[in-house]
């Protein structure tokens, strides 16, 4: 039997959320409440380098989710993932942060979906130590921790930052009077499922979820991590069996 456990692609209640998030551009899954209490988290955690954030970038970036430019930006990350996972008949994750969803690609098919919860400052780009952020862009697992081996249950790293992170935050630095850390210790974690950003830049899972994501990714799996995106992804037999990996 395959271990593989995944949520429920389309339930009723899941389908009007996905329906409401669509319609409305400035709405995100989670209460506007939370998206205050994490930009307000984030910029305690920002410490020294709070003074290179512009005032209004909080703001740009949130009306910038569902924006046609950006959108199309993030879903050529997303559609270029899931051709290499057909491609190379290889596992890929992708993570959409607006929608806090974490999805498994293997030969280009969608096989299994999970909710996470991110950063406390997840809707801003990460750009340095301590924003409590969840970066963007192509990655790749780097290393596997298992039970005893991470804070919370089991974890995979990510390659943050890479070379366009370390360019970002040079030109960071240049702007900022302070000097300035880029951090790093990112990646897939447990401890998740609270309904609520938290981590310090982390994607948590629930630990149950992350049990049984663990066996099937291997170091050098791709990850994507994107602000959103809208790609109708492909399901196997209509979505509804499981997939051998």
């Amino acid at each position: 039997m395959n271990p593989w456990r995944r949520l429920p692609l389309w339930p009723p209640l899941y389908v009007y959320i996905v329906a409401v998030l669509t319609s409305t551009a400035s709405c995100s899954r989670y209460p506007q409440a939370e998206v205050a209490n994490a930009r307000l988290a984030g910029q305690h955690a920002l410490d020294a380098g709070a003074d290179v954030y512009a005032l209004n970038e909080f703001n740009r970036y949130s009306s910038s989710m569902n924006d046609s430019a950006s959108l199309s930006r993030w879903n050529r990350l997303v559609q270029t993932a899931i051709q290499q996972s057909a491609r190379e008949h290889r596992l890929v994750l992708v993570v959409n942060k607006y929608r806090h969803r974490l999805t498994a690609y293997k030969s280009g098919y969608l096989v299994a979906e999970y909710r996470v919860d991110l950063g406390s400052n997840a809707l801003v780009r990460k750009r340095l130590q301590g924003d409590a952020a969840t970066p963007e862009g192509t990655y790749h697992v780097t290393k596997k921790l298992g039970s005893g081996e991470s804070k919370y249950d089991k974890a995979l790293m990510i390659n943050y930052p890479n070379t366009e992170d370390y360019r970002a935050f040079r030109l960071l630095q240049k702007r900022s009077c302070k000097p300035l850390r880029i951090g790093g210790g990112i990646g897939f974690q447990g401890g998740g499922g609270r309904g609520k950003d938290w981590t310090l830049g982390s994607i948590a899972l629930e630990n149950e979820a992350i049990d049984e994501l663990f066996p099937y990714v291997a170091v050098g799996t791709p990850v994507v991590i994107v602000a959103n995106e809208t790609v109708q992804s492909e399901r196997r037999h209509g979505g509804a069996q499981r997939t051998n990996f």
